[in-house]
């Protein structure tokens, strides 16, 4: 049997008083807070996951917990001990409450931590068993440089991006200007 804890910002509070609201002016109960999506989407996918390796015969034990985005519930997590027999914990998603649960546990060789959309990679230094799905993007850039320098070298590379991704492309462009 696995234990996983997933440490999500599901606003709930936010959404019970948006679905009171609703409900008191007769209006359609399917909105949700914009800001759980994020969470529920992450929360879906976890479950269909953890539904395929019961299958497999692995048990897992699924443990969710609504962090809010605030690091005095994450504070209260932790306090209460919810995390003590926890083998596996996805999240916190943002650096200052996941950097709480990695202080404390990073060095715990018995658990795993998992940073599932941080691109902060400060928090890995707390311990060799947390581990970052979204690599920093000075990484990915070296990566994706290293892959496009050597299958395509001879060609001309045409980058476009967005405007608030406009210095990752400065980033690129040097790149691809040194190696020709």
């Amino acid at each position: 049997t696995i234990n996983i804890a997933l440490l999500l910002p599901f606003y709930t509070t936010k959404n019970d008083f948006l679905l009171s609201f609703l409900s008191e002016y007769q209006q359609s109960k399917e909105d949700i807070y914009k800001g759980s999506y994020m969470a529920l989407n992450y929360l879906e996918g976890v479950i269909i996951a953890t539904d395929s390796l019961n299958k497999t015969g692995i048990n897992i034990n699924l443990f969710v917990y609504d962090t809010k985005n605030d690091t005095n519930k994450v504070q209260d997590i932790i306090d209460a001990g919810e995390l003590k027999n926890i083998d596996l914990i996805f999240g916190p998603v943002f650096t200052k409450n996941l950097s709480k649960v990695t202080k404390l546990y990073g060095k715990n060789r018995e658990k795993i931590i998992v940073s599932p959309l941080s691109r902060n990679s400060n928090v890995l230094k707390h311990g060799a068993n947390i581990y970052q799905i979204i690599p920093p993007f000075r990484l990915q850039i070296d990566k994706i440089s290293d892959y496009v320098l050597k299958k395509y070298k001879k060609e001309k590379i045409l980058i476009l991006a967005q405007q608030e991704e406009e210095q990752y492309t400065k980033q690129y462009k040097s790149i691809f200007r040194k190696e020709k």
